[in-house]
């Protein structure tokens, strides 16, 4: 068995700290044995806002809980804990944990390739900028320490964006309008097959990333999501057995709150493809309140007929409430598991 998780963002204010801490004592730890993989796939530490000892030491427990586990740890660094690599760098014999760029595994009969997203970033949205030069500037910002380094932060921002072309930056605000953003071509560069030509994965390897603070499973390629509270879902990670990945959520500890959850980001998802904002960003808010609120069978049919009922008002919204249509009628007939 595989478990993936990245983007946790230890020493951030909006990190999930306590959640990711319960999830690695309560779940990680006793699910995994000395022939299974934990991969940490990049953000777990976030060293751009905070001097690089602070999240260290405040996660003392934590991080010395995960590197005393009896199974094969990996740490695949993102933009914001680059400087992990220094450690390797340093010390070569250093073998508490594997550190590296990237990551291949064999689960089953399927072989899987590990990177953060970054470099899909950079390849989809961010040319002329270079991946060397992409990580040069997380390594400095890594070393940016507190004030400075949420300033430089946003200059890092505003780097990305002057790199593209004046055409292009025009272009932003109607990109932004209709809906297309830099995810999207993120995401549409990870499931083509032109990125094994550019970054370097075998035509039969499946891919596994987060970055983008988005999760989804969709064949061949994975993304673990986040465990940021300012995200639309957040606690969530891959988890690979008999070489199938699986979508899952921390907060969702039953089957029929798996199959809920699962309905409503596939929904979610087919709705952003055709553009509709406005549908995708209701969608998003019921998926966070189900998320943060504890319900009954009961409580969550009164919770979507009240919520179909409002999104009929709109033309626009009526994918949501069609879904709603589905789900109300499989827990009606038991078949939600």
């Amino acid at each position: 068995m595989i478990i993936v998780v990245s983007d946790v963002h230890l020493g951030y204010q909006e990190s999930n700290t306590a959640s990711f801490k319960n999830f690695v004592y309560d779940y990680v730890s006793k699910k995994l044995g000395p022939k299974d993989h934990l991969v940490l796939l990049g953000d777990i530490f976030d060293f751009w806002r905070r001097k690089n000892m602070d999240p260290l030491l405040e996660n003392e427990n934590v991080l010395t809980k995960i590197l005393s586990m009896d199974t094969n740890v990996h740490y695949v660094v993102g933009n914001h804990d680059y400087y992990m690599l220094r450690i390797k760098e340093r010390f070569p014999d250093y073998s508490a944990l594997e550190l590296g760029k990237y990551l291949r595994l064999k689960d089953g009969k399927s072989k899987f390739f590990f990177m953060h997203g970054y470099e899909l970033d950079v390849l989809a949205n961010y040319e002329p900028l270079t991946l060397e030069e992409c990580e040069k500037i997380s390594e400095a910002l890594c070393r940016a320490e507190n004030i400075l380094g949420r300033i430089m932060s946003m200059l890092w921002g505003l780097k990305k964006k002057l790199k593209k072309s004046p055409e292009e930056r025009k272009s932003w605000k109607k990109e932004k309008e209709s809906g297309k953003s830099h995810i999207d071509n993120l995401e549409k560069f990870a499931r083509s097959k032109v990125r094994n030509f550019f970054l370097g994965l075998e035509y039969d390897e499946k891919l596994v990333f987060g970055h983008t603070h988005k999760p989804f499973v969709d064949k061949d390629t994975a993304n673990t999501g986040s465990w940021v509270k300012n995200g639309h879902e957040y606690n969530t990670f891959i988890e690979i057995e008999n070489g199938k990945m699986k979508l899952k959520n921390k907060n969702l500890d039953n089957d029929f709150y798996k199959a809920l959850y699962l309905i409503l980001s596939e929904s979610r998802y087919s709705i952003r493809l055709k553009r509709n904002i406005i549908t995708h960003r209701k969608l998003n808010e019921i998926i966070r309140d189900i998320q943060q609120q504890s319900f009954t069978q009961q409580e969550l049919i009164d919770y979507l007929d009240k919520s179909k009922v409002l999104t009929r008002r709109s033309r626009q919204n009526y994918e949501i409430s069609s879904t709603f249509d589905e789900i109300s009628k499989k827990i009606h007939d038991g078949t939600l598991r």
